[in-house]
């Protein structure tokens, strides 16, 4: 009897638990992971790093700028022409003044001398068709140069080329026409190499300046951080 009615107490006590609401317990989280979690997103920037990008792109942007700045070219007026047979060519690199970097257009001038004309004239790479000058052309040349420029010891540059080849003349389709190049063209090409190269120059100080403003920003993240964990 009495095993029977400690079965039934058993039971009751079991059904009133069962329509308990369970309880949920804390999982317990761990010093480290609060740690990782607070400092995933509060780290230390890099500040030189910054400012060694803003100090490359202002010293190239100040050189784009100090070389390419607009210059004032000779106008037409100032020009005067020679003309003559051709006796030489020759191409030379403007850095060693040799033919060792003859093989570079872009470094590379071409210079002329005149038969019956003293002096020695020279096509810088800047100019326009400058690989149709240096490899197409000869017999008779007629160039502009600046009035003040004749008698000096320099190459005289040249602002105007224009080449009298008969053999040319004949056989157009073959070999192409006689080289002219204008001082229009010469002036338009620099002028507009000029401001894109001193555009190009200024972007870069710009863009100096902005490292140099995340440099400080990055200086007084890391502060504040500092501050913050003192």
């Amino acid at each position: 009897m009495r095993s029977k009615q400690k079965i039934m107490h058993d039971k009751f006590v079991l059904l009133g638990n069962a329509g308990a609401p369970l309880q949920a317990k804390p999982y317990p989280v761990s010093s480290a992971e609060d740690a990782m979690t607070m400092t995933s997103w509060a780290k230390r920037l890099p500040v030189w790093q910054f400012h060694a990008l803003a100090l490359v792109a202002m010293v190239l942007g100040s050189v784009f700028v100090v070389i390419w700045w607009p210059e004032r070219y000779p106008d037409e007026s100032e020009l005067v022409k020679l003309s003559g047979r051709v006796t030489t060519i020759a191409v030379r690199d403007d850095i060693s003044d040799s033919t060792a970097g003859a093989i570079l257009p872009g470094w590379a001038s071409t210079y002329f001398t005149l038969e019956g004309v003293d002096g020695e004239f020279r096509y810088p790479p800047s100019h326009p068709n400058n690989l149709m000058v240096r490899d197409q052309t000869s017999a008779a040349l007629d160039v502009w140069v600046e009035r003040t420029a004749i008698g000096s010891d320099e190459p005289m540059v040249i602002w105007q080329i224009r080449e009298h080849n008969p053999y040319k003349r004949e056989h157009r389709t073959i070999f192409g026409e006689e080289t002219f190049v204008s001082h229009a063209e010469i002036v338009e090409r620099l002028t507009k190499v000029d401001r894109s190269m001193v555009k190009a120059g200024a972007g870069l100080l710009v863009l100096a300046f902005v490292f140099v403003l995340l440099g400080v920003g990055a200086k007084w993240w890391n502060q504040n951080l500092a501050s913050r964990e003192g």
